[in-house]
């Protein structure tokens, strides 16, 4: 989730706030201290952020319901690996994302 509102440029009180909950509610959703939350909290907070509900509650399919640029959507679903990640699988994919442009640059 927190991809989704950090996407959208939604702070953790914003969005407890459109939503009519405390923001310790939006850390712990985010945090995975709590189970599923309720499904009115789930509503809510997919209608804030137009995600869809099986993104949100299963990681599942595309994360936004309407339009959204296709780098922005491609970004989210990496951040949502990365934060899986531990520190050396992340500096791993930094070492090769920066390859990588070395190599796109020589390219061009």
């Amino acid at each position: 989730m927190s991809v989704a509102r950090k996407a959208q440029h939604v702070t953790q009180k914003q969005l407890a706030d459109r939503i009519g909950v405390s923001r310790g509610v939006i850390t712990y959703i985010e945090t995975n201290r709590v189970g599923i939350p309720q499904s009115i909290v789930i509503d809510a907070i997919c209608s804030v952020l137009q995600v869809k509900k099986e993104w949100l509650v299963d990681g599942k399919g595309s994360m936004q319901t309407g339009e959204m640029d296709p780098k922005t959507e491609l970004k989210a679903e990496i951040n949502n690996y990365m934060d899986a990640m531990d520190l050396s699988d992340l500096t791993y994919v930094l070492n090769t994302v920066k390859s990588f442009n070395k190599y796109i640059k020589k390219q061009k």
